[in-house]
């Protein structure tokens, strides 16, 4: 990754953080675990009556680092060019909204994380009724845990860390997903 960012991005100092600060923690802490949940999953859609068949191209999922990787970089690049071409809505994508960016991209799917159900569940809570109005300190934790774990910390450090950032880094993740978890209102 560290070549491949040398050679399609050698002036871009945010992605050599990226892959300087992140990229081998993402590694160590999710490639071996499934994007979408695994036999867990799986088992989730047969109970819901999917027939083999159906389930089947499930079976063939990356790994959650592959899924952060595949997406992050190639929306990098074209919200880059959108920027160098000038579009109207990146002309504020500066080194600060990219590092955040980043960050929030890594960090979208908070609720796969390893040890992240099994937190939850000790609160009594679950992915559909966990929210950051009713249970900031618990997330706080949580997003301080994953931000040290994957490097995050250091990379968001030369724009004030991630005490700076953090209720920022909360919302962007809370508010990628299309069907739930979205969570605009943050006083409901």
């Amino acid at each position: 990754l560290r070549r491949a960012v040398e050679q399609t991005s050698p002036n871009n100092p945010v992605l050599r953080d990226y892959v300087t600060h992140v990229s081998y923690l993402l590694s160590t802490e999710l490639a071996l675990h499934s994007a979408k949940g695994g036999e867990k999953f799986l088992a989730e859609r047969r109970k819901e009556g999917k027939s083999e068949d159906e389930i089947e191209r499930y079976r063939r999922e990356q790994s959650l680092r592959a899924h952060l990787m595949n997406g992050l970089l190639p929306v990098a690049h074209i919200a880059r060019l959108l920027r160098d071409w000038n579009a109207p809505r990146l002309r504020y994508f500066d080194e600060r909204a990219y590092r955040l960016f980043c960050a929030g991209f890594t960090l979208h799917d908070w609720l796969k994380l390893p040890e992240v159900e099994k937190w939850l569940d000790e609160q009594g809570l679950d992915h559909s009724k966990v929210n950051p109005a009713k249970h900031l300190l618990l997330i706080e934790d949580i997003f301080r845990q994953w931000i040290g774990r994957l490097g995050l910390d250091e990379f968001l450090k030369p724009i004030g860390g991630i005490e700076d950032w953090l209720h920022d880094l909360i919302y962007i993740a809370c508010n990628t997903q299309v069907r739930w978890g979205t969570m605009l209102r943050l006083d409901a």
